[in-house]
């Protein structure tokens, strides 16, 4: 394997914002060697960093090029594999730098270094799709009935002026999608000069994966996907349902465990309860928010469902869950209202275009009814973009699915669907 040195400083002048967007002389795809960000993420120090450099649209090769932020964490073992991982981060629009120590608490860089890059559009590419617009109204949202039509008429006001805001630097949004951000991670394994990887995707991530391995197989060695979303069979209705299983994994398990029995007794009854009655008369809680400024946060059925489906993204979050939902209960309401207020929002938006959608606005209406009934879901309102996908799904790269039991869109079957593949089910888990 051809090793780059990533410390090294492309002799070029770095503007920012606009000349990621430039056309350039030199050849693409390429590695641009350049300091770690400040991300107040102690285990860059020990990260090599650069920037890939790739087409904004590869239908167009000599139009633009964007410039994807990536770290190189060395491997722990002092002989390890040559061949590294690479981690594909969920959203779509997550910020795999902010995963770096995650990622080393479970160990992946032990004896394979670990390759993490952000993705086409998300927080330090360049560009960076993020809006004002979109940032303010999710900073509003905690003040504002969950699931009211005036909510929704400020939720698409918002995207629709981001999208404006977008379009007027002469993004190409038509290029911010899986099947490009694909090629972005098989032309970065090719100008780090792998010549193979391990490739780990997580939620999303594993839809990227997905593509990646339909589009891109050469170099992939072996692949790891957790919390499986497959291609072929999830569309946005299908997460009603699966984030009413992973409440309902979660419900039993408190049943079935004396400790977290004797906390929130009937934890189901109680949380439908509470969800209903919060949505018919919501409440209103003062806190002060991570600035220390005074925040409003209203509290109403689709507030806490939201609520509880954040925490069932962090197992460690779910052991909150039984003494937080007996405190709602008793009228206590400040941890959850600080939970609501203390949610960082940073810039992340959903960039994947070819993601599922419903097949009609009624359908994902009467799917969130019927699994979350008292929450009164508003229907999805994202396009059908999607176009085929690969046909029976097999692939002669070795491939491990993991489903965890309390993770809210990620179902039990979805780890039972790769005929060639061998599935994981955690079901006292949230991810695998």
């Amino acid at each position: 394997m051809r090793r780059i040195i990533v410390g090294s400083v492309c002799a070029a002048i770095l503007l920012a914002g606009g000349a990621a967007l430039a056309r350039e002389s030199a050849s693409v795809p390429r590695f641009e060697g350049a300091s770690c960000p400040d991300l107040q993420v102690p285990e860059l120090a020990k990260a090599s960093c650069g920037y890939l450099v790739v087409p904004e649209n590869r239908d167009q090769p000599t139009g633009r090029t964007i410039r994807l932020i990536v770290a190189i964490l060395p491997a722990e073992s002092p002989r390890p594999w040559t061949d590294p991982v690479v981690y594909l981060s969920g959203g779509p629009g997550g910020i795999a730098l902010f995963e770096i120590p995650f990622l080393i608490r479970s160990g992946l860089n032990w004896d394979h270094d670990l390759v993490v890059m952000n993705q086409r559009g998300t927080y330090l590419s360049q560009p960076a799709l993020t809006c004002e617009s979109a940032d303010a109204f999710a900073r509003r949202l905690i003040g504002l009935r969950f699931y009211s039509r005036s909510t929704k008429r400020a939720h698409l006001a918002a995207t629709r002026g981001c999208r404006r805001e977008v379009l007027a630097k002469g993004v190409d949004l038509s290029a911010y999608n899986s099947r490009e951000s694909a090629a972005d991670f098989a032309d970065l394994r090719r100008v780090l000069g792998y010549d193979r990887w391990n490739v780990f995707g997580v939620s999303y991530g594993t839809y990227l994966a997905q593509t990646l391995m339909r589009d891109h197989p050469e170099g992939i060695r072996s692949v790891i996907l957790d919390s499986t979303v497959p291609v072929r069979i999830v569309t946005l209705p299908q997460f009603w349902h699966t984030a009413r299983e992973g409440f309902d994994n979660l419900f039993r398990a408190c049943e079935a465990e004396t400790a977290c029995r004797e906390i929130a007794p009937h934890l189901k009854t109680t949380f439908t309860r509470l969800v209903r009655e919060f949505e018919a008369r919501p409440r209103r809680v003062v806190v002060a928010n991570p600035q220390g400024k005074a925040t409003k946060v209203v509290l109403d059925g689709g507030a806490l469902i939201d609520w509880l489906r954040k925490k069932t993204y962090d197992t460690p979050q779910l052991r909150q869950v039984p003494d937080q939902t007996a405190e709602i209960a008793a009228g206590r309401l400040e941890s959850v209202a600080r939970d609501r207020a203390t949610e960082t929002v940073v810039a992340s938006p959903s960039l994947a275009t070819d993601w599922p959608s419903a097949p009609s606005v009624a359908s994902g209406t009467r799917s969130g009814r019927t699994s979350l009934p008292g929450s009164a879901p508003s229907p999805p309102t994202r396009r059908r973009l999607r176009t085929s996908w690969w046909g029976d799904g097999r692939t002669p790269v070795k491939t491990a699915l993991g489903s965890g039991g309390f993770h809210p869109a990620r179902p039990q079957f979805a780890a039972h669907r790769a005929p060639t593949s061998r599935p994981f089910w955690f079901p006292a888990r949230s991810t695998a």
